[in-house]
């Protein structure tokens, strides 16, 4: 649906044998990184631009990887520099903060599966994306409050 506005169709697909596809249409001057007509939906340049279901996913689990070394890189260095930080403070927060990023996930993962389904029905692009990064920022500031609670 993005590609859309660049002349390319993105549709998916099951083929005969049973593996999912991403078919693409349109205009194939512009189509310079995906110069195929079809795509497993594995493939890794499909998963790079984050088209289909499995692109979303991989961009989940990206941003998951990140959280997990961005959380404990911060919180070590919290360890190191802070005066009245222990061991014990450290090993909570890096918890809690996994905690947060395990809810974060499976919301998210929710979200997916809501945005697919009205992307699908032909919703509009940049108002699910909107409703998502809003969906986003209200979970952070309920995990926010919840754990100063």
């Amino acid at each position: 649906m993005e590609l859309r506005g660049f002349g390319v169709m993105a549709t998916e697909y099951v083929g005969r044998n049973g593996n999912r596809y991403i078919r693409l249409s349109g205009y194939p001057g512009i189509r310079r990184y995906l110069n195929a007509t079809r795509y497993l939906i594995d493939n890794q340049r499909i998963l790079d631009i984050g088209i289909g279901t499995r692109g979303i996913e991989n961009g989940i689990i990206g941003g998951a990887r990140f959280c997990i070394v961005f959380s404990a890189a911060y919180r070590a260095v919290e360890l190191l520099l802070k005066d009245e930080y222990g061991l014990n403070d450290f090993f909570v927060n890096l918890t809690m903060d996994m905690a947060k990023l395990a809810v974060s996930v499976g919301i998210a993962w929710g979200a997916k599966t809501i945005a697919t389904s009205l992307m699908i029905t032909g919703g509009s692009v940049i108002a699910i994306a909107g409703g998502i990064f809003l969906l986003g920022l209200g979970i952070s500031y309920g995990l926010y409050w919840l754990d100063s609670e």
